[in-house]
């Protein structure tokens, strides 16, 4: 089901035209411990600030393209190893998106000979950060990849590995930094942002809503402004 999620108080205001958000990222950094506690199935995240110090102290270009990639669009690290320079279709910030091809739709019940034989899906991530995008643009400049040609060429142990030797000179509120982390990440942060639970499971790749629900738990609780100005 798709519902609205309660917002902080001035979580979402007008800007140029647009809808920008303001959160107080040290309430959901304390508030996160007491949620964990709680629900023992919310998956570990990290906030905005805390994503952007793993990606400062990231100094090789492939490790960092990899991690603000699976942080822009919260592949699955199988996904993201997968693309190739035909993935990405840059023009500018208002047309730039990036093709994953779905690695896992989890359905009930045993797939069928029928399902397995299907090409995998693919869903398209829009890309509106310049920041990202320019790095998208730097890296395949300088890496000059052939067409078909997968762009990393680290496996999914050597990435963890380096996330792992990462985590030993951070203090991260995880107990083991690992590329789904940042898929956790991206999909937190699109929910503190206000996007709705649908558009977060169409990015995510999730076939059932299910999947996606269980991030909403995070903003569940965070009801107190519709108490503000009540009367008793």
């Amino acid at each position: 089901m798709n519902y609205p999620l309660p917002l902080s108080p001035d979580l979402i205001i007008p800007h140029s035209g647009e809808l920008r958000t303001v959160i107080d990222w040290q309430h959901w950094r304390k508030r996160r411990a007491f949620l964990l506690g709680h629900d023992p199935d919310i998956p570990h995240y990290l906030v905005l600030p805390e994503v952007h110090q793993v990606l400062d102290s990231i100094k090789d270009m492939d490790t960092h393209f990899l991690t603000n990639t699976l942080w822009h669009t919260g592949a699955r690290i199988s996904e993201a190893l997968a693309l190739t320079k035909e993935s990405f279709h840059i023009d500018g910030v208002r047309n730039s998106m990036v093709a994953l091809a779905t690695a896992k739709q989890r359905s009930r019940g045993r797939p069928s000979t029928k399902d397995k034989a299907k090409a995998k899906p693919k869903r398209f991530i829009p890309i509106v950060d310049p920041v990202y995008l320019d790095e998208v643009e730097r890296f395949l400049a300088t890496r000059k990849p052939n067409k078909e040609e997968p762009l990393f060429s680290l496996s999914r142990q050597a990435y963890d590995n380096r996330l792992k030797a990462i985590q030993a000179d951070l203090n991260l509120p995880v107990a083991s930094l690992s590329a789904h982390t940042f898929r956790h990440s991206f999909a937190i942060n699109c929910l503190f942002q206000g996007r709705t639970l649908k558009t977060v499971q169409e990015w995510l790749g999730h076939r059932n809503i299910a999947d996606t629900e269980i991030y909403a738990r995070i903003l569940n609780g965070e009801t107190h402004h519709l108490m503000y100005g009540m009367l008793f």
